[in-house]
């Protein structure tokens, strides 16, 4: 995002601008959003900053449990447990120590003096009002109260939910794939009996699901708690964590005074109700993808991630932003996990590295190991668990895999090219600016598209 450069951005020479030098104010925390700080004091600022995190670090330790054991054939709930449990401690204990409040500090405005020189008046940090806090917690918990009284019982594979349940059914009650066809039970293999099916992909001697295997594996803790019932009451919960998610990102980036409006924009929206009243796997994708962003926001406001040649790296507190970027990296790349289609929302990720890389910023390297680490997780499900899925969709696969090798090597010499030059300067206002309103065309766009383009067949 362009917002973020010109937010934490170092010009060339280790320069920075107004609108961008951070604001020192003693020993704070540094927080994110303008480059900002957020004081040991701002309670409400920190607990939102940690609140909309935990269910990215809750997903990611037990996704990265679950693949593993379900590779080896041992999904059960006791191993489950026993994994993930103690690997979500050791997430959340490294994310919440570090991730900083959402205070937000107005941008820095120049004044002449008299003399005709340029001083910049830098405000300080406005707090976390607790009502901003209540607001998106309200928001979220009563969206996901209405979900819950709607949802769905979609458990007959007709549409995605129906396959996503009977893929969870399967691997909580027997722990592995694939699925053995059992010819035997009707009779031995003959010319009239296959075992494909809606979702499901007969492959030499065993049934292979649909899908990957992330929402699935999640589905199997609401099983495993209380059957289909509760399986089918995990996708409000989700949502209601994905909205929540949501204004921790929208109080990192605009303030936390806009988080409850943002979050209820999020909960009022139709896709956002569609996909959270059956299990869809946008709303898990969302957890992972947002809280990604938000971890990755949160390293870069910490003020001792640029280079030490700058001298403003604070003892101790580089540790705490390449931690963070590293687990921001990690939640980005299992969004591959989840959803296959999650390396288009991702692939922006690998030329923002080489931009770090080139600002001479510490976190672009954990937060790339990160990405490809989670990402890692994707392709060993699809290849192992899911190719007959993956084989299905491949025409749409390739593009995005030769887009993805483009825009990895366009950024790999893209950062040999500017390596001892530094990031090019860019004047005034105007990336953000274009930036904001690109979003809003394409909004536009896809408001008008059912009147320009007409869908038969």
């Amino acid at each position: 995002c362009p917002g973020w450069l010109s937010g934490y951005g170092e010009l060339p020479g280790g320069g920075m601008s107004a609108a961008a030098r951070p604001v020192t104010a003693g020993p704070a925390v540094a927080g994110a959003g303008g480059g900002g700080v957020a004081g040991r004091g701002d309670v409400a600022g920190r607990l939102l900053g940690r609140l909309s995190v935990l269910p990215a670090l809750v997903v990611m330790a037990w996704l990265l449990a679950g693949l593993p054991l379900l590779l080896a054939g041992w999904f059960t709930a006791a191993a489950m447990l026993v994994v993930s449990v103690p690997l979500g401690v050791l997430l959340a204990g490294a994310g919440l120590r570090w991730v900083p409040g959402v205070r937000w500090i107005p941008g820095q405005a120049a004044r002449a003096d008299q003399a005709g020189l340029q001083h910049a008046r830098e405000p300080g940090p406005a707090r976390t009002p607790w009502w901003a806090v209540a607001g998106v917690l309200a928001v979220a918990v009563a969206f996901g109260i209405d979900q819950m009284i709607y949802h769905s019982q979609f458990i007959i594979p007709m549409r995605d939910p129906g396959s996503y349940v009977q893929f969870g059914y399967w691997i909580a009650h027997h722990g592995s794939l694939p699925i053995p066809d059992s010819a035997a039970a009707f009779g031995g293999s003959h010319g009239g009996l296959s075992f494909g099916s809606f979702a499901f992909y007969q492959s030499g001697g065993a049934v292979v699901p649909q899908f990957m295997a992330g929402l699935p594996m999640i589905l199997a803790a609401g099983l495993w708690a209380g059957g289909v019932p509760a399986a089918l009451a995990v996708a409000p919960v989700l949502g209601a964590c994905a909205v929540l998610t949501f204004g921790g990102l929208a109080a990192r980036l605009a303030g936390p005074r806009w988080a409850p409006l943002a979050a209820l924009a999020a909960a009022v929206s139709l896709p956002e109700q569609f996909t959270s009243r059956s299990a869809y796997s946008e709303p898990a994708v969302q957890i992972l993808f947002l809280g990604g962003l938000c971890l990755v926001i949160d390293a870069l406001a910490d003020r001792g991630g640029r280079d030490a040649a700058a001298g403003t790296a604070a003892a101790g507190a580089g540790a705490g932003g390449m931690v963070l970027a590293a687990l921001g990296g990690l939640a980005l790349g299992l969004t591959l996990l989840v959803r296959v289609d999650g390396a288009s929302d991702i692939l922006p990720v690998i030329p923002y590295c080489g931009v770090l890389l080139v600002s001479r910023r510490r976190q672009a390297v954990p937060l790339a190991a990160g990405l490809v680490a989670g990402a890692a997780f994707g392709v060993v499900d699809g290849v192992v668990l899911s190719r007959p899925y993956l084989a299905s969709i491949r025409t749409s696969l390739e593009p995005l895999a030769v887009a993805g090798a483009v825009v990895a090597a366009v950024t790999v010499a893209a950062v040999a090219a500017r390596w001892r030059r530094g990031l090019p300067q860019v004047r005034g206002k105007w990336l953000p600016g274009a930036a904001a309103v690109l979003a809003f065309a394409v909004l536009a766009f896809f408001t008008i598209r059912p009147y320009l383009q007409t869908v038969r067949g």
